[in-house]
């Protein structure tokens, strides 16, 4: 039986004169195509509606439509049904391309987009991790409004050491809140905590446990604390990640969730003390007692 195959490409808006006609460059099941445009394609994204006390997701499609300009577009065919398939075509198109700006170095300009996109028969919802829905209580736009005034106001007070430090983290926070793909998630948080607690020190994991301990559980005893925010096994994952080369994840690796949803805490935890916010009960469901 053919394998189900879906196009998957990454496209750049190239620092080059345009072919006058589009050139295409095929290796080892991966296309470039050099175009001048204009061209477009189409790609699925999820679509929320909220009602009341619900949610609903549904199938969308999103045109993108470039205009003329020097394009650089790295395609290959992937087979959904594969294990890791998304991990493994997201470290191809990295591969591919900094091939191309390992010779030419200024070639490359800015990325417009990655990912599966849909043909005249085929249209696939493929994201790089899992889509997650939490229950909250519902906001309204001017709850939000109101919130961002009154904390846009109070961090200008910041010295400006602070301040620097907080826009820094918060740069990274954005980062892994909108990246998809859990070990981009975990880097990302983890450069977080380098920012604040850790502050370019060496020993970032006994920052991040002494600042908890101060400001936030003051009750607990060090080794309860690093026994149930697990801070020494977060800082083994990121390890395993950057110095052991690890790039993919099983969905149902729960060692590997567990470490990256306390780590998420732990960062929302250390942006709100480095604006001066209260810390919230982001860790409350890791520290306290089961009932």
């Amino acid at each position: 039986m053919e394998k189900p195959t879906t196009p998957y490409i990454a496209v750049y808006s190239a620092a080059m004169m345009p072919p006058e006609v589009p050139l295409e460059v095929k290796e080892a099941g991966v296309r470039l195509t050099f175009t001048s445009g204009p061209w477009g394609f189409a790609y699925s994204v999820p679509l929320k509606s909220f009602g009341p006390g619900s949610v609903a997701v549904t199938l969308g499609e999103r045109q993108v439509n470039l205009p003329s300009g020097s394009y650089i577009v790295i395609e290959t065919l992937a087979n959904p049904a594969e294990e890791f398939e998304r991990e493994r075509l997201a470290l191809t198109m990295a591969e591919v391309a900094s091939l191309v700006a390992l010779r030419h170095p200024n070639v490359l300009d800015e990325k417009l987009f990655e990912g599966a996109v849909n043909t005249a028969d085929r249209a696939l919802m493929w994201r790089e991790g899992l889509m997650t829905f939490t229950a909250a209580p519902a906001v309204s736009p001017k709850e939000v409004a109101d919130g961002f005034t009154s904390d846009y106001a109070s961090v200008q007070l910041l010295d400006a050491e602070s301040h620097r430090r907080l826009q820094l983290a918060s740069r990274w926070f954005r980062r892994g809140q909108e990246a998809i793909n859990p070990v981009d998630k975990y880097l990302f948080w983890w450069t977080v905590l380098e920012i604040f607690p850790g502050k370019g020190e060496s020993n970032i994991v006994r920052n991040i446990r002494q600042v908890l301990l101060n400001r936030v559980c003051p009750h607990l005893e060090p080794q309860v604390l690093e026994d149930k925010l697990r801070i020494g096994h977060i800082y083994g994952e990121r390890k395993r990640i950057v110095h052991d080369g690890r790039a993919f994840v099983a969905f149902d690796d729960s060692y590997f969730q567990g470490c990256l949803e306390r780590l998420s805490a732990i960062a929302t935890v250390s942006l709100r003390l480095l604006g001066g916010f209260p810390p919230g009960d982001d860790l409350e469901q890791y520290i306290e007692p089961e009932k």
